[in-house]
This record gives structure tokens, C-alpha cells and sequence, in this order.
């Protein structure tokens, strides 16, 4: 059996869901028959958006993963679209518990991403991510620049991908009518490695 709960007004909407297994076994107490209880928050306005996600185990309770998501653009429209000539920025920031953890050991994915429109029909998209410890360090896991270039009835994207000690290179075409079906290519640079790829 599910259950939700569901409150919105406007642009902002507030959610609460779990499910109840009825036919759990006997022995189980009746909080250990509750699956996690997941609750979002979501805030949506003509220029900005954020998103709060969480899940907490119920037996015992203990928040299990976070998962925040904030966008930016001072431009109305959408950002996929290259009439809008905008630019754009994303802030993600993601944690998972695991079980029995110490908390020194406590870690957050954080991605950041800016992205911008710089001549007719091409957009520039920067990623960096890192990995975030409150109570040690952090380092840059993931560095990727994505150039992708509109030519009407295709499309074409460049991408720089750098993790830690591997880095490659990816170029791609994409027939619009057909978005699942890509041609291009891939290079390994610490392995020196070429290759065709079709999807």
C-alpha cells in the first residue's frame, strides 16, 4: 500500500510518499514494514528553480540521501532553445549515507555547470565536479566542456571529458528526427585509443 501526500500553490509544490507492506512477516515490528519515507520541496519561478529531495530509512530513522538542484538564468524562454540567446547556471549537490559511517567520512558530489549561447545556434557548456569532505579535504573529480553546434536537421557536439587521471575526447552527430540513433567519434588519451562510435 502507498501513500502520499501532496501540497502545491503556484510554482511551489510540497510532496511526502512511503508505502506499508501489509503481508510483511509476523515477527516485524510495525515500523520495519514502512519502506523509506522520500520528500521533496520544489520552488519553480520565471528565472530561477530549486529542488530539494531527501530519504530517510524508518527503522531505524536515519536520513539515507540528499539531493539538491538549483537553476539560474536571467532569460525567460527555454534554455534548449538557441532563440534564446541566454545564459544559464546549475548548482547540484548530492549525498548518500552509508550504513554505519563515521562522520568524518561524510561526502557530498558537488557539480557545478555553466553554460552559454556564443554565436548562431552554438552553446558552451562547462562542468566541475568535485567531491566535497566537511571535515577533511576536497578534490575535482570530473572536469567536461561540451561545445554542440545546431545544423538544422542535425546536430553536432564536441566534449572534453578530464576524471582524475583519465581523460578523453568525444565528437558526435545527431539526426533531430531520429535523437537515439548517434554517429561520431572517441579518444582515450592516456591509452591512446580511437574509436567509431554508432548508437
Amino acid at each position: 500500500m502507498a501513500l502520499k501526500a501532496r501540497v502545491s500553490q503556484r510554482e511551489t509544490s510540497i510532496e511526502a510518499s512511503t508505502a506499508y507492506d501489509m503481508l510483511g512477516p509476523e515477527e516485524n515490528k510495525f515500523l520495519d514494514n514502512f519502506s523509506d519515507i522520500n520528500a521533496i520541496l520544489n520552488y519553480k519561478f520565471p528565472f530561477w528553480s530549486f529542488y530539494l529531495g531527501s530519504r530517510t530509512d524508518v527503522s531505524p530513522l536515519k536520513l539515507k540521501s540528499i539531493n539538491t538542484d538549483f537553476n539560474y538564468s536571467p532569460f525567460k524562454g527555454d534554455w534548449q532553445n538557441p532563440e534564446v540567446r541566454g545564459w544559464y547556471f546549475r548548482d547540484r549537490v548530492v549525498y548518500a549515507g552509508r550504513e554505519n559511517q563515521d562522520p568524518s567520512e561524510l561526502k557530498m558530489d558537488v557539480t557545478n555547470t555553466l553554460g552559454c549561447w556564443i554565436g548562431r545556434g552554438i552553446r558552451v557548456n562547462f562542468t566541475l565536479r568535485m567531491d566535497f569532505f566537511p571535515f577533511a579535504y576536497s578534490r575535482f573529480t570530473e572536469r567536461l566542456l561540451t561545445l554542440y553546434k545546431d545544423l538544422h536537421c542535425w546536430e553536432m557536439s564536441f566534449t572534453w571529458d578530464k576524471r582524475l587521471k583519465e581523460e578523453q575526447f568525444w565528437v558526435k552527430f545527431t539526426l533531430k528526427a531520429v535523437p537515439e540513433a548517434r554517429l561520431g567519434g572517441y579518444h582515450n588519451v592516456e591509452k591512446d585509443e580511437w574509436r567509431l562510435l554508432t548508437e
